[in-house]
C-alpha cells in the first residue's frame, strides 16, 4: 500500500512534499518504506514540518472501525471508547488527536446498500443468473439439514457435519454456467 508523507533528507537537509512511501502490511507491522533523497540519493525520514500531522479516521455507532483492518469495532461505553483512542495512540505514535465522527442509520444502510450492488455487479459481470443464486440456496440449505440429520442419528456434533457438506454445493456462477 502507498501512503504519502513530507519526507526531509537526512544528509543533505532537502524537503520534498507529498512523496509516495510504501507502507507494509500486518506482517511488517505497518513499517513505511522511505525512498531515498531525489539529490544525493542518501536516507530520509517523514517531515512534519508542513503542520500536516496523520489522523486516524474512524466511523461510529458510538465508534466503528479500528483504523489499521477497517473492519467494524463497536463500542458501547464512554470508557470503551477512551481506551480505544489509547490503543490508536499508542499504534500509532504520529498521531496526535483522534476525531470520532457519529454513524448513522442512514450511513450503515448506504454501506449495506453499496456492498449489495457490488455483489450484483460481481455477479452481472461473470454472467451469474439469479435463478442459480436462488437454486445454490435451496441446495446448500438441503445438503446442511441432510448431513445435519445424519450426524444427530449417530449421536454426532451437527454443526461441523452441515459446514463441511456445505462445501460440496457447486458455485452460483457454476450453476449458471458462467464458470466450468
Amino acid at each position: 500500500m502507498l501512503v504519502v508523507h513530507d519526507t526531509r533528507c537526512s544528509r543533505c537537509g532537502h524537503f520534498e512534499a507529498d512523496v509516495e512511501c510504501r507502507r507494509g502490511g500486518r506482517e511488517e507491522n505497518w513499517q513505511v518504506t522511505m525512498p531515498s533523497c531525489l539529490r544525493c540519493g542518501g536516507a530520509t525520514a517523514i517531515s512534519w514540518e508542513a503542520g500536516v500531522a496523520p489522523t486516524v479516521k474512524l466511523f461510529a455507532s458510538r465508534v466503528v472501525g479500528s483504523g489499521d483492518d477497517g473492519r467494524p469495532l463497536i463500542v458501547s461505553s464512554r470508557a470503551e471508547e477512551e481506551r480505544l483512542v489509547a490503543h490508536i495512540k499508542a499504534r500509532h505514535p504520529a498521531v496526535t488527536e483522534v476525531h470520532i465522527e457519529p454513524d448513522s442509520k442512514l450511513a450503515q444502510k448506504r454501506r449495506a446498500d453499496e456492498a449489495r450492488h457490488m455483489g450484483w455487479s460481481e455477479r452481472q459481470r461473470l454472467g451469474v443468473a439469479e435463478e442459480a443464486v436462488a437454486a445454490q440456496k435451496e441446495m446448500i440449505e438441503a445438503v446442511k439439514v441432510e448431513a445435519e440429520t445424519e450426524a444427530l442419528r449417530k449421536n454426532l456434533d451437527p454443526a461441523p457435519a452441515g459446514t463441511a457438506a456445505m462445501e460440496s454445493v457447486p458455485s452460483a456462477a457454476a450453476l449458471s454456467g458462467a464458470v466450468p
